[in-house]
């Protein structure tokens, strides 16, 4: 018979996370200068004003090795909607850490975390990258020296991680993409007070086909078990010292897995899902 008229349009689902602006990079070497203290850092991009007649260009940066407490802090904070603006700065430094030149970002706030893409086959350098937004960012000449201690923080290898549902290992996941979590701090329009908004970005679990945990997971969501944790933690060389654990709460597939493994023929290729989280902590 005669095809009947579409119903109607169910909603929306989750967003992803949005790209980053493309900012000027810059080279060197640089500190995050936040609460008293000095926070090596790298990739620095934007930090500045181009035109007076407009906003200040975001300020991004990755943390280099593991972040300390002091940023962490910062993060969870922002990711639990009761951090304040903040001043801090970010200062270039020559080979012996002086000081040399500082872009000051004032009444400062956080509007994304991200890890790169995690990969067993890899051996990069992994880092917490932060964007952060200003009301006004100032220029200034620096001086002093940038006090990093004595002892180096250790690296983060984005091939050394371990991933887990519930305590349960994923030994199967080889790869992992969009950790991510966007931040719309609270802002007043009209004399109301809209609140932060803290959006966890859709991530993809790539796994080897011989993987048995992430198809019962779809099917146990289907028949509506409750969301899982997904916790994903960097570890040191030796890989039994956690360095950092990304925790991804209330995490629910978006849809099935890959029905065939993804990849060229003639390779081994990996069972993908996307899912999603809401809410994220990061120690």
């Amino acid at each position: 018979g005669a095809r009947g008229p579409a119903g109607p349009q169910g909603p929306a689902g989750p967003a992803a996370a949005a790209a980053p602006a493309a900012l000027p990079e810059y080279a060197g070497d640089f500190v995050l200068e936040i609460a008293g203290e000095d926070v090596r850092i790298n990739k620095v991009a934007g930090c500045s004003t181009p035109r007076f007649a407009e906003q200040p260009l975001d300020c991004r940066f990755t943390v280099a090795g593991v972040p300390p407490k002091v940023v962490l802090d910062w993060i969870n904070e922002s990711l639990q909607r009761s951090a304040l603006p903040r001043d801090i700065g970010v200062v270039a430094i020559d080979f012996n850490l002086n000081k040399r030149q500082r872009a000051a970002l004032l009444v400062a706030e956080l509007t994304r975390v991200q890890l790169p893409t995690l990969d067993a086959s890899t051996r990069a350098v992994a880092g917490l990258e932060l964007t952060v937004r200003a009301e006004e960012i100032k220029q200034e000449a620096a001086t002093g020296r940038a006090n990093l201690g004595t002892t180096a923080s250790k690296s983060l290898l984005a091939s050394n991680f371990q991933a887990t549902l519930d305590g349960v290992a994923l030994n199967r996941v080889a790869e992992i993409r969009g950790l991510v979590v966007n931040i719309t701090p609270a802002r007043f329009f009209g004399g109301a007070l809209a609140p932060a908004n803290v959006v966890p970005g859709v991530l993809t679990l790539s796994a080897s086909p011989t993987d048995t945990l992430l198809r019962p997971w779809v099917a146990d969501t289907v028949v509506g078990k409750p969301a899982r944790e997904l916790e994903v933690t960097l570890l040191d060389s030796t890989l039994r010292d956690v360095l950092l654990k990304w925790t991804v709460i209330d995490t629910v597939p978006l849809g099935e897995a890959s029905p065939f493994a993804v990849g060229a023929a003639g390779t081994t290729g990996r069972i993908e899902l996307d899912a999603q989280g809401e809410r994220v902590t990061i120690n």
